[in-house]
This record gives structure tokens, sequence and C-alpha cells, in this order.
């Protein structure tokens, strides 16, 4: 099958590991790959190994324009959009008017996201085109229980239509170790943005509850670590020789400075899925994360991780001292997390939604270009 994947950003670590892993594994199965996006051109899109299209993005009619013309040159049979909610999209509305041509490819719509803070706000007209292309047949996939909810609370009539498919990880990413030790010191490590949701405030809150009374370190890695405000805050509670902010680490360096950690945490007030979690847990590192979000479709408490009340920085400390004071516990959490990461390798994220895309039940967009 001959397969779109489409994507309005496409630069960012997140979205490329995603995009690029899903290609891969559909590759691999016999499938023919296209990559689409109205990102700008950069020299990380051009390391992607598939035909690439980056689309203009001046207005609407411009990509629907060349996305009509690079659809019918590939010989799409099937378009994989992935979105964040229902904010202002130019692939949804492109779409929405290919799909009133008598042929078109068949479509798939995956929500990565929704009801983020940190996204822009809800449009109206990318709102209704969604609602007739989902009535219309496209296939519809969420990220995680949590996004599926937020999508059939804004989609009442969706309620039986929205299928939860993972993200997945690289199984032989997560074993890759160059041995190199990043720090002499032990260390906690987390990764993320500064993003306000991100709850990076509430972690090092947290870690200055345990930071006397354990001799271990901090590590922050992440884009745009320069931020004023944690930084700000490292130095009020006098922790800038405990905290480390390690900057951008290349995703394929992150596997070595997993294992080398103590242990992995995350303190998000909201996360759609938290792939960097289930990446640390590949690692066979024992991972506390909050008790919210996608978390909760693979963490289970006590088992294959910890799971902490949202935004109470006291009950993540408590998580920290118990895996800091039960090294025998880290372990075991580590490697019942490794079994439970090895279930959702991409390519059983490929199988399930092979197996979405062939089920005809909903038959709006089954005819093909020509």
């Amino acid at each position: 099958m001959r397969i779109a994947l489409c994507t309005r950003h496409l630069a960012d670590m997140t979205s490329l590991n995603i995009m690029g892993s899903l290609a891969r594994e559909l590759s691999r199965q016999n499938h023919a790959p296209f990559l689409y996006t109205a990102s700008p051109d950069s020299k990380t899109l051009r390391t992607l190994k598939f035909p690439l299209h980056i689309l203009p993005n001046k207005n609407d009619q411009a990509l629907a324009r060349s996305l009509a013309k690079v659809l019918s040159q590939d010989k799409i049979e099937l378009v994989h959009l992935r979105l964040g909610g229902a904010y202002r999209n130019p692939f949804v509305w492109s779409l929405s008017r290919l799909s009133k041509l008598k042929q078109h490819p068949r479509l798939s719509l995956q929500f990565d996201d929704f009801g983020n803070p940190d996204l822009p706000l809800d449009c109206p007209r990318t709102a209704r085109d969604l609602k007739k292309l989902m009535l219309g047949g496209a296939h519809v996939a969420a990220v995680s229980r949590a996004v599926r909810d937020c999508v059939v609370s804004y989609w009442p009539r969706m309620k039986h239509r929205v299928q939860v498919i993972g993200n997945g990880v690289d199984l032989d990413w997560a074993e890759r170790c160059n041995g190199h030790k990043h720090f002499v010191e032990p260390y906690i490590l987390s990764v993320g943005r500064p993003a306000r949701y991100k709850g990076m405030d509430l972690l090092i809150f947290a870690f200055a509850e345990i930071a006397d009374k354990f001799p271990v370190n901090l590590v922050i890695t992440g884009p745009d670590m320069e931020n004023n405000v944690l930084r700000r805050l490292v130095r009020k509670l006098k922790l800038e020789n405990r905290v480390r902010f390690a900057g951008f680490t290349e995703h394929r360096k992150l596997p070595g400075l997993l294992q080398s950690a103590e242990f992995f945490v995350l303190a998000s007030r909201w996360e759609s899925f938290g792939i960097a979690a289930l990446e640390a847990m590949a690692a066979g590192k024992a991972v506390i994360a909050p008790r919210l979000g996608g978390f909760l479709d693979y963490i289970e408490d006590g088992k294959t991780g910890l799971l902490f009340s949202p935004e109470d920085p006291r009950a993540l400390a408590n998580a920290m001292r118990q895996l800091l004071n039960h090294p025998s516990q880290r372990r075991a959490l580590g490697s019942a997390a490794r079994q439970m990461a090895r279930r959702r390798s991409w390519s059983a994220v490929a199988d399930q939604y092979l197996r979405l895309w062939r089920d005809h039940r909903y038959s709006g967009f089954t005819r093909r270009l020509n």
C-alpha cells in the first residue's frame, strides 16, 4: 500500500522520531511510505530516508493544490494525518476539499494530542472540517485513552469510532549504549521542554525536598534549557550545584544517558502520551510519572513504575525518596518496565494501524486516485 504520512510540523525531535519510526516499520512490512509536511526545509528533515514532500504553507489554497498534485504523482492509496487537536491546520482544510472529488485516497486521522494548554486555540472551521471528514468515513485513532476521551467529548458522535493506538519504541535504539559515563556523580534524569505543562518547576521543587538527604543530582535534558525562569528557581532554592541543565541531547545519544541514570522522572501537568517515559522504560529504567494522561495506558503503579498525584511536589518527592532508599525496587521496576515496553514496539504499532486501515466498515474514503 502506498501511504502518505502527513503532519503539519516535522522539525522537532519528537515528530521526527514518531513519523520516521512509523515510516520505517511500514517499509519493513513491504508498504511504501511517503512523508508530507508543511515545515520549513532543514538539514534535519533531509536525514529522513523516505520520499519527502515539503509543501508550501503560504495559504490554504496553495497547500491544497500542491497536496492534490503530489498525491496523484505518488499514486497514494491512503493518507494518514497526524494532528494535535481542532486548532487551525491547513492539511485538514485541504483534505476536506479533496474529499469532495469523485476519486481520492482513503483517509486516516490520528489525534496525537488534544486539549494541551500549550497548543493554539481551537479553530471553528477546522473543527467543522474534521467532523465532516470523520463522519464521512475516515479511520480515526487517538494516541491514548485520555486523548480519545477528549475527542469523544468534543465530537460525541465519534464515541464508538475512535481506536486507541499509542506510540511505539525502537527496541534496538533502547539497547544502544556507547559505554560513556556522562556524569561522575549519580543522577536522576528528566527529559523535556521548559513549557509550563511539562512541569519542570514542579520537579525542581520536589528535588529540593530530598537534595540534602541523598548524594544524587538532577539532570534535565531538552531544547531551550536556557530558560531563565527555571534557572532563577534553581538559584532561589540554592541548587546550582545539584541541578544540571544538559541542553539538547540527540535522540541517538539518549540511551547512554538513560542507562547511566538512577531512574527517570516526569512531572508533567498534562501529557497526551509521554513517549520519553516509554523510551526510558524500554532502556530498563524505573520511571516516576504523574497519574494522568497517556501514562495511565502503560504505567501500572508499583509494578512497571510509580505514579504520583499530579501537581503535587511533595508526593513526587516521596516517590523519589522511595526509589533512592530501595535500589532493589528500582531494579525490579526497571526490569518489569522493559518487558512491558517490548509489547509496544513500532512493529506492533504498525500492525495496529494496518488492521485499522483494512477495516472497511467506514467506506466514505474507499476510492483511490488513478
